[in-house]
């Protein structure tokens, strides 16, 4: 049985729009889980300098270069799918690899800088074996906010 042209032109479009959405749907995974973050980490400060989000494998590693302003405080949240496991992450000041911070126990870093510089943030999940060797993705995400407000913090 031979196809006509509008025939496979329409079962390509299909498996385009098929592909498209479940880009579209992996994506949109990462924004609920975003949006259903812990917060409350966050509230002393003035400004929210964004959340950034990846959709990272068990062993995947991600570099995020951030700017920072002297004489501000930034604390950074970084929340991850409990699949991933302790996910960990570190400071790096950009151009002589100097370490600024690294705990692989703790939710948020807080860090002010005394003069403008790029720093970059290195996230490392840890690798993962299953029997079955399928490997799953999660969301990881970082939110970043700036002005700690001194009057309302506690401690």
């Amino acid at each position: 049985m031979k196809t006509s042209k509008a025939e496979h032109f329409l079962s390509y479009l299909l498996m385009l729009l098929l592909m498209l959405l479940s880009f579209i749907s992996s994506f949109g995974q990462c924004n609920k889980f975003v949006s259903e973050m812990n917060r409350e980490a966050l509230i002393y400060f003035d400004y929210c300098e964004g959340v950034k989000t990846a959709k990272m494998f068990p062993g995947d590693e991600a570099i995020i270069s951030q700017e920072l302003s002297a004489s501000n405080h930034y604390r950074f949240l970084l929340s991850a799918d409990n699949y991933l496991g302790d996910v960990s992450f570190k400071l790096i000041e950009e151009g002589n690899d100097s370490l600024l911070f690294f705990d692989e126990q703790t939710a948020y870093i807080d860090i002010k800088s005394k003069r403008n510089r790029t720093i970059q943030l290195k996230i490392s999940v840890p690798n993962k074996t299953t029997s079955n060797r399928i490997e799953r993705s999660g969301c990881v995400a970082i939110a970043i906010s700036s002005g700690f407000v001194e009057k309302i913090a506690t401690n």
